[in-house]
């Protein structure tokens, strides 16, 4: 406007406000192999802030090691572990106004699958049990929880020492 008047109005634009995205949540261990690895997964922020998520950042202990793209919710990292090691795992999402706060913490101990225990061998036995035991494999850097023992392919028990006795169906 000036002395002489007013001008004819603009073209009329939206702006949708926007802010730093949610908290993803604590991400979770998923997966175990032969290497030591950990594979995490977390799921979205309840609100990405008013603008997509682009990417999301994974903190191995305080350390920035990988990004996703805002559609994938799963990491495996595998360069900075150390086996039998204790690690921190976080995540953040990033949007186009930067990143939010990182999730709750998570540790998880890098570890092997445990290796294959020997055959099991008789240790006693009389005609209505026998007992066998074996030698405990190696533990992939996490200590054993306990074993599964089969009979002609079908699970019959746990145990979590290195001896059983049978006392049906032998």
């Amino acid at each position: 406007m000036n002395v002489v008047g007013d001008s004819d109005k603009s073209i009329s634009v939206g702006f949708i406000a926007s802010a730093l995205p949610g908290v993803p949540t604590q991400p979770q261990k998923v997966a175990a192999s032969d290497e030591p690895s950990i594979t995490i997964e977390w799921q979205a922020p309840d609100t990405d802030g008013g603008s997509a998520i682009q990417k999301y950042s994974i903190y191995v202990d305080g350390v920035l090691r990988g990004q996703t793209p805002g559609t994938q919710f799963e990491y495996t990292e595998t360069d900075s572990l150390v086996t039998g090691s204790l690690h921190r795992f976080k995540v953040s999402a990033v949007n186009a106004i930067g990143e939010g706060t990182q999730s709750d913490e998570q540790e998880i101990i890098a570890a092997k699958v445990p290796g294959q225990p020997l055959a099991p061998t008789k240790k006693s036995a009389a005609a209505t049990w026998i007992e066998i035991q074996f030698v405990a494999p190696l533990n992939g850097g996490s200590a054993i929880r306990g074993y599964r023992i089969y009979k002609d392919g079908v699970q019959v028990d746990d145990i979590s020492t290195t001896s059983l006795m049978i006392t049906s169906n032998i």
